[in-house]
């Protein structure tokens, strides 16, 4: 199934009401988690934390100067997360640029930390940044809108990105 069928249900025939709740689908009711952190995942390969650190937070002054970031805050208290995302590939590197077909990839990535209280902002979004900016290079939404909980029940923790152009 594909990411935004999962996120946001698509058309089924002969679709039956189940008795129980379903409790795979994304509640989106509360809104995206970190959806006031401003990033894009167009730069290159950061070679440290501090480096990024640095990055993020001009970024995000650069952007929006009146709300102050604070990079080294927790977010949640989970040593393993996994993000679950989408982007677009050619399928044919052949074909004519008005015949141009892509495909949709779903990709789903395992964040682990060792800090001892759980993830920080900057350390997740390093660890983000650096797992899935080369598979962006080439796409429309490339910035970062927060994260949509995936209420799945599964360990660790699981969440979709939540992307904007």
């Amino acid at each position: 199934m594909s990411f935004w069928k999962k996120l946001f249900g698509g058309k089924e025939e002969n679709k039956s009401v189940p008795s129980e709740p379903v409790l795979s689908e994304p509640k989106t009711s509360q809104g995206p988690l970190l959806s006031d952190i401003l990033w894009a995942f167009n730069d290159d390969e950061y070679t440290s934390l501090e480096s990024f650190t640095s990055a993020l937070v001009e970024y995000h002054n650069d952007i929006d100067p009146g709300h102050q970031l604070n990079p080294e805050s927790i977010f949640t208290e989970s040593k393993s997360i996994t993000v679950h995302y989408t982007y677009w590939v050619e399928e044919d590197e052949e074909a004519e640029e008005d015949e141009e077909e892509e495909e949709e990839v779903d990709e789903s990535i395992t964040l682990s930390t060792d800090h001892p209280e759980g993830f920080r902002i900057n350390e997740f979004m390093f660890l983000l940044h650096q797992r899935i900016y080369a598979n962006l290079q080439s796409q429309d939404a490339i910035f970062f809108e927060g994260l949509i909980p995936d209420n799945a029940g599964s360990q660790p923790p699981g969440y979709f990105l939540n992307l904007g152009s």
